[in-house]
């Protein structure tokens, strides 16, 4: 039993690390190729001059880019779940280190539950658009591959959002009193409630305004504009 909890610690601290050093190393080599390629085809093609062997250069070109794209696409959103866990993303300080010991640790759990609300709402609506594509098929310009391949990062990358950030949140609320637990869930639940009270708020309002209170309350900036 050690050893099984011991390797499920190991695996749940380093689950996304292979995905993204395969990922990176895999757009490495694409962009490699396809500079190589198209500086040497491209020198060919001149000093052949044969203008009919052109396909190759923009084959090789077309394919390379789109694949290096959605690779780089991909390791970007299984690096946002990794960063949550190690509580690495770039976020605004300036209230955060002023606070006591005892605020800085309950502000966290509203931290999370921010994360928590749009990642489980961008998860929905990744299923749903992977839904889309599935039942209107469509195939992306150089694989020729189905667009919800491509797609498929959105629930990936949301659940895998979810669930950092509820393991986040559940040590954190281990780690304080009750009491902070409740008032950080009530001071998140108060946060939100002017967009449920009141139907007309002004839109630009709306986003410039939780945009900067989030961001002083300590959530990720990536995360702050996403909500607002």
């Amino acid at each position: 039993m050690p050893k099984l909890k011991a390797l499920a610690a190991f695996l749940d601290a380093h689950f996304e690390k292979p995905f993204l050093v395969v990922g990176l190393v895999a757009m490495i080599l694409i962009i490699c190729y396809q500079t190589l390629y198209r500086y040497t085809i491209t020198s060919l093609i001149q000093w052949v001059g044969d203008p009919s062997h052109a396909w190759l250069y923009v084959g090789l070109s077309v394919w390379s880019e789109e694949t290096a794209r959605y690779v780089f696409i991909w390791i970007s959103y299984l690096a946002i779940p990794l960063a949550i866990r190690e509580r690495s993303n770039i976020r605004v300080d300036i209230v955060y280190d002023r606070l006591p010991a005892r605020v800085q640790a309950a502000s966290w759990v509203v931290v999370d539950a921010c994360l928590l609300l749009l990642s489980c709402f961008m998860l929905l609506k990744g299923l749903e658009h992977v839904g889309m594509q599935i039942e209107m098929p469509q195939t992306t310009a150089a694989l020729q591959i189905p667009y919800f391949i491509p797609y498929l990062i959105l629930p990936v990358g949301f659940g895998l959002m979810v669930v950092r950030a509820l393991e986040d949140v559940a040590a954190q609320m281990a780690r304080i009193p009750l009491l902070d637990t409740v008032l950080a869930l009530a001071f998140t639940a108060l946060l939100f409630s002017p967009v449920f009270l009141f139907e007309q708020l002004n839109a630009i309002w709306l986003l410039f305004g939780y945009f900067v209170v989030l961001l002083f309350v300590g959530v990720p900036i990536a995360f702050s504009l996403g909500i607002a």
